[in-house]
């Protein structure tokens, strides 16, 4: 979809911009009065995700439980980054109550979201013509940040229309962050205390959570859940988290989470190429026959690395 795409001129702005223009696309291929748009549902993966399910139906059920009544739901994570490093004005803007948050993963992530196309569309659209308002600097950079944007549409400005995935459902993070024990100071990251309230030195625990087995691979079918034991480090935190989220997340920390993705993606090419997506409300009455188009767009680091699009799926009813 944005292969050969230059990231230079507008920098992290590219993201919402190649993904209105492909929304765009789908809308004016249904017709603006046509039904099938509002039976139509994306997915917009940043580069280094990998899906873990083999199952349309999973993919539905996750989305509903994880939506409530609203159209959009946007992945969540353990540590606050706005472009920069979050600080206490950027709590206060967003995050002034973590207690009513429940689970461990408070903070919005831009690298995976799912919603009706309309309100996609509508969202991108908002956050492309407000960009200036979501301008950070972090070393010598300075710009547009889209996780920014995503977090305050979806906080601030339309919290009605879209849905914060705190237990990591659709997507999860491979990125665990926490305080230290004991406590102390000097680290950058901002997270979830036991207590309810934000620590402003919050350690890296992905490599440890790996050590111990927390990230579970099923060679057999590529699948990769949470393992959570009682004693086990974090176990309170990662108990507030989904076992076994649709989407990883690399989010810098790449490990060998994805070391069989390349069958797991020839797998979920041919199921959802041949399973009818039935979808069911937790339970409760089933929701329409949908179609649902599936794309990653690449990141400007993967740009960087010449890398080249690892999945492009598209199911349709």
């Amino acid at each position: 979809m944005c292969t050969g795409m230059s990231w230079g001129k507008q920098g992290f702005l590219t993201k919402p911009l190649i993904y209105l223009n492909h929304i765009q696309t789908l809308l004016a291929t249904s017709g603006p009065d046509s039904q099938q748009v509002h039976r139509q549902y994306i997915i917009l993966m940043d580069s280094d995700t990998f899906w873990s399910t083999d199952s349309v139906h999973k993919i539905w059920m996750a989305y509903d439980c994880a939506r409530g009544n609203k159209s959009i739901v946007v992945s969540t994570e353990m540590s606050c980054w706005v472009g920069r490093y979050c600080q206490q004005a950027d709590l206060d803007r967003w995050y002034s109550d973590p207690r009513i948050v429940p689970s461990y993963s408070p903070f919005v992530n831009s690298g995976v979201l799912m919603g009706r196309l309309e309100s996609v569309a509508t969202m991108l659209e908002y956050i492309i013509r407000h960009n200036q308002s979501y301008v950070t600097t972090y070393g010598k950079r300075r710009g547009f940040d889209d996780q920014y944007a995503i977090a305050d549409y979806a906080i601030n400005v339309y919290p009605e229309e879209v849905q914060l995935d705190y237990h990591q459902q659709i997507s999860a993070s491979a990125s665990i962050h926490a305080p230290g024990d004991p406590p102390d100071d000097g680290w950058p990251f901002v997270c979830k205390n036991r207590n309810g309230s934000f620590s402003m030195s919050c350690h890296v625990y992905t490599n440890l959570l790996k050590k111990i087995g927390h990230f579970h691979l099923d060679s057999s079918d590529c699948l990769v859940g949470r393992m959570v034991h009682r004693g086990m480090v974090l176990s309170e935190e990662m108990a507030s988290l989904a076992a076994g989220p649709l989407i990883w997340h690399g989010n810098g920390e790449w490990t060998s989470l994805h070391c069989c993705s390349s069958s797991l993606y020839v797998t979920n090419s041919l199921v959802c190429a041949s399973i009818h997506p039935m979808l069911y409300r937790c339970g409760q009455a089933d929701l329409p026959t949908l179609r649902l188009s599936l794309f990653q767009v690449l990141s400007e680091e993967a740009q960087l690395h010449r890398a080249k699009p690892r999945q492009h799926l598209r199911m349709n009813d």
